[in-house]
């Protein structure tokens, strides 16, 4: 028995560049459904192929199981796994279309190495096809991620073990192989109840525990039975080590490893990376507890606090203005000036009436009448410049800003503000930050022949969001977005 970890499993259903179909390989004459396009991974128990759905005209992914390393009650039980899972139906877990125990390649069309690979009768399902990398591929590649790209894959990962364990099924071999993330960041979690079917390739006669030993709770480790929680602690391993770059616990003998998952506290996050979130922090290392009861207790808890914490750190970067926000707001435009925006009236002090100088029947000394008459004068210059009404000004109102974004493209065809003036635009072009007064606007954007009227509100010294998406096929998306 090897004292060396074992090989991480390095089957996916990944595509990092899209490619061309290519036409019928003329391996198969009779009636086929699939054809094998490539090979996209190969691991301890299984290998995965691209192949084409010829009915349904998609991609998919196959994996295949190395039936000569596995006897028939396992194979019966991985069958039994794959149908419980075939039964899901949620956007952060793989769909399963179909699963077979007894298959052969008559419904293939496929090269002679493949056959040659894989004797008939063979176990197989098929899946879902997924663009994007799995979580272990982003660490060798980047090695530790933002904090915010964690958060999300963290979002989209626990809603996928929530859903999951709400069915009583326990995935029981969360790792970063088994989590892809897709284009737009999220997570998707893959073979669910599959580690169950396999658990008993990865024992050695005496029961050792020989599974992917970085990631496994303590309960695992120790032979125990296991929940919920279990999928939790894993959950937490694969965060830390996608945070900081390094699994928690690592060793070149495995059962070091299993050790150090029993016995040993892990090194907080901020010791390894400088200034990392303490709120984050906390949450990962209540994961790792060892002992279940000190874990949080299942993943529906967890959901609001990744999503607080991600908030916080500014959430999506297309995301739109909260919704309580805008319920504040009226939906309509106004036909005047906002109420909130209009300056106080000033008061202008009536002009008290100057009593009128009676004339006097005696007799007025002549020197007397110039000098009352400058008098008067003066005092009716000054009455008038002092009381001269004051004429209103335009209420100067202050800017805001507004970030506009588009999926999976378009442009900025015509904004208006909310006296129906078309504001004049620099450019069109979509994601782009605006610069403008306080007010109502309404936005149009475009894409191809759709179009798109939005209403929002900017407010003064503050930044809005505003996102939409139009529907698209995915493989025209694939095709446009190659070239």
């Amino acid at each position: 028995m090897s004292n060396d970890l074992p090989n991480e499993q390095k089957e996916t259903l990944i595509i990092n560049n899209s490619s061309q179909l290519p036409e019928s390989s003329g391996f198969q004459t009779g009636p086929a459904k699939y054809e094998v396009v490539r090979l996209l991974g190969r691991g301890g128990f299984a290998s995965v192929y691209l192949v084409k759905n010829l009915d349904l005209d998609r991609l998919e992914a196959i994996k295949i199981l190395s039936g000569d390393l596995m006897d028939s009650e396992v194979l019966e039980r991985f069958v039994k796994e794959a149908k419980i899972s075939a039964n899901f139906n949620h956007q952060n877990i793989i769909t399963i279309y179909e699963v077979r125990q007894e298959g052969d390649w008559d419904a293939f069309i496929v090269p002679d190495k493949i056959k040659e690979r894989h004797r008939e009768p063979f176990t197989y399902f098929t899946m879902s096809y997924v663009e994007g990398r799995t979580a272990a591929q982003l660490i060798k590649k980047e090695g530790c991620l933002s904090t915010k790209r964690v958060l999300k894959i963290a979002i989209g990962a626990t809603k996928a073990l929530d859903y999951a364990h709400s069915k009583a099924v326990i995935h029981r071999d969360i790792k970063p192989e088994n989590i892809i993330v897709n284009r737009a960041g999220e997570a998707i979690v893959m073979d669910f109840g599959i580690a169950k079917a396999a658990n008993r390739t990865r024992k050695t006669a005496a029961g050792t525990f020989m599974g992917t030993a970085r990631y496994v709770s303590p309960e695992q480790a120790m032979g125990k039975d296991v929940d919920g929680r279990s999928d939790l602690y894993s959950l937490g391993i694969t965060l830390y080590e996608l945070a900081v770059g390094k699994a928690p616990f690592d060793s070149e003998e495995w059962m070091t490893v299993l050790y150090q998952h029993i016995n040993e506290k892990p090194t907080a996050p901020s010791e390894i990376v400088d200034g990392f979130d303490r709120d984050f922090q906390n949450i990962i290392l209540k994961l790792l507890e060892k002992s279940p009861k000190n874990r949080f207790q299942n993943a529906k808890e967890l959901i609001p606090l990744f999503e607080g914490i991600y908030n916080r750190l500014g959430g999506d970067e297309y995301g739109t203005e909260a919704l309580e926000k805008i319920a504040t707001r009226a939906d309509t435009y106004l036909d005047s000036q906002p109420s909130e925006l209009r300056s106080p009236p000033k008061r202008v002090k009536p002009q008290k009436e100057r009593p009128i100088l009676k004339k006097n029947k005696r007799r007025t000394k002549l020197w007397i009448l110039p000098v009352l008459a400058i008098l008067i004068s003066l005092a009716a210059w000054y009455a008038v410049s002092r009381h001269k009404p004051v004429m209103p000004t335009e209420p100067v109102i202050p800017n805001g800003q507004i970030y506009l974004t588009v999926f999976p493209s378009g442009y900025l065809a015509e904004l208006q503000n909310e006296h129906d003036r078309v504001v004049e635009l620099q450019s069109g072009k979509l994601p782009q930050l605006l610069e403008l007064q306080e007010g109502r606007y309404r936005v149009r954007i475009k894409h191809g022949n759709q179009q798109k009227i939005l209403d929002t509100f900017i407010e003064a010294n503050q930044k809005t969001r505003l996102h939409t998406h139009f529907e698209v096929d995915p493989e025209d998306y694939l095709l446009e977005d190659l070239k």
